[in-house]
């Protein structure tokens, strides 16, 4: 979801430096906006992204653990 968020964000920046050159200056300011707008979205979703794979990292490491020490109570058994 975030690179079609982002590769949005960046087709608008695109159009508005279009519309700027061509001194469409309202229109460039409409797409810039909405740009922004994208950008940060993409980057909000990267962040969750992140996050979600630090948490399935954190259970994995968890669950390791976890085997381990029933692995070494076994041994002692």
């Amino acid at each position: 979801m975030s690179s079609n968020t982002l590769q949005k964000a960046i087709d608008l920046v695109t159009q508005a430096t279009e519309k700027d050159r061509a001194k469409e200056y309202e229109e460039a300011l409409r797409l810039y906006q909405h740009g922004i707008e994208y950008f940060l979205h993409a980057i909000k979703c990267k962040r969750v992204d992140i996050l979600v794979s630090f948490s399935y990292l954190t259970c994995f490491l968890t669950l390791v653990r976890w085997s381990t020490k029933r692995a070494d109570k076994g041994k002692h058994s």
